[in-house]
């Protein structure tokens, strides 16, 4: 698990598989960073269990990733009160990001729910998932490739879309390309 002290960055650069080099910066804020392991929510009990960014989870700061591989990383949210599984590789639900030459690959994100329609739940992006929240994210000379999203309810609709990136705030694109994402198709 990478973690940034209150008021650093956390900065990904040069990595290779399985290793990545992090660099803190100073004068920028970041209560939350990344991790690279499976982010799961199950066995809370009568808590509400959602599971953001199996890869990174950026939320108020500036992330930089540069260089880097974000692959084979899954958010998971599991039954009885599973209700929101959000981005395999990267969430992003605030600040900013600027990555470039990096592959965001092979992740998922997967939500099993026993809930019925009346409670809001869903499966978003297996890749990457850019909020409304984001001030600015550009993404240049990248692949996003092969990232799924999945989702089951025994009790209501299941509702799983954006299998490689989803967007709701402003995002450029850069010589970069989407592919081999896979989300279930609608009737």
């Amino acid at each position: 698990i990478l973690t940034a002290a209150a008021g650093r960055d956390i900065v990904l650069a040069r990595s290779s598989p399985g290793r990545a080099i992090c660099e803190p910066l100073r004068h920028s804020r970041i209560p939350r960073s990344a991790t690279t392991a499976s982010v799961s929510a199950t066995g809370l009990g009568a808590v509400v269990s959602d599971a953001d960014g199996g890869g990174i989870a950026n939320e108020l700061a500036g992330l930089t990733v540069n260089s880097s591989q974000v692959s084979g990383n899954e958010a998971s949210a599991t039954a009885p009160n599973g209700r929101f599984a959000d981005s395999g590789g990267m969430f992003l639900g605030g600040g900013s990001l600027a990555m470039s030459n990096s592959t965001v690959t092979n992740n998922h994100a997967s939500l099993t729910a026993s809930l019925p329609n009346s409670v809001q739940l869903n499966a978003v992006a297996g890749g990457v998932h850019v909020t409304s929240s984001v001030t600015a994210a550009t993404i240049s000379n990248a692949i996003i490739s092969g990232n799924s999203v999945s989702m089951t309810n025994t009790v209501g609709d299941a509702t799983a879309f954006s299998g490689g990136l989803q967007s709701g705030g402003p995002l450029t694109l850069r010589n970069t390309a989407v592919s081999g994402r896979t989300s279930p198709r609608c009737p």
